[in-house]
């Protein structure tokens, strides 16, 4: 919460800083220029352009660790596939048969976790929820495609996996559980 509270001040104040921008240059064009005040102009728009570009590649350097991508070198300690289908998901949890009996599937925490999602028949979405409701991660199930998607998850509990993107008149009924200890 206090991060969210962070970048929200962050933005109004770029948004400040963007507002009093376009209200000095609007103001400065109302009297008739002299070429010295078009040169000042001119000089003053390549200063702003110049401290964006810097701020943004500020902004970018201290945020590029958030992202929620895994590191290319890391090896996933579990490795599961998942076909999507209408209207349901097929995950095959290892040690488990084709029928899925077996030991009862669980995912461990805090190790990572390698799906490999594709889809039987139409374009489908994988979305993995937190017990709390949050979406953690998601990628989209094409036919006759695998993408991979990596999952560090932080918490035991019961996560949800729905669909994301409209495969049906069932769409909303396809989901999955899968739980993390």
């Amino acid at each position: 919460m206090q991060s969210q509270k962070l970048y929200l001040t962050i933005f109004l104040l770029i948004g400040l800083l963007i507002v009093l921008t376009f209200r000095y240059i609007s103001r400065s064009t109302k009297n008739p220029n002299p070429e010295w005040v078009v040169k000042k102009a001119y000089k003053f728009r390549g200063i702003l352009f110049y401290v964006q570009m810097i701020v943004l590649f500020v902004l970018l350097f201290f945020t590029f660790s958030m992202l929620p991508y895994s590191k290319s070198n890391e090896t996933p300690n579990l490795v599961i596939p998942v076909d999507a289908m209408m209207f349901s998901f097929d995950i095959k949890y290892p040690g488990t048969d084709s029928a899925g009996t077996g030991q009862k599937p669980y995912i461990p925490v805090n190790q990572l976790i390698e799906f490999r999602v594709s889809s039987k028949d139409v374009n489908h979405d994988f979305a993995i929820y937190s017990p709390k409701g949050d979406i953690i991660a998601q990628v989209q199930a094409m036919p006759g495609y695998v993408n991979v998607l990596r999952v560090k998850f932080t918490e035991p509990g019961v996560y949800s996996a729905l669909c994301l993107e409209y495969c049906g008149m069932a769409h909303q009924i396809m989901k999955t559980e899968m739980e993390v200890k």
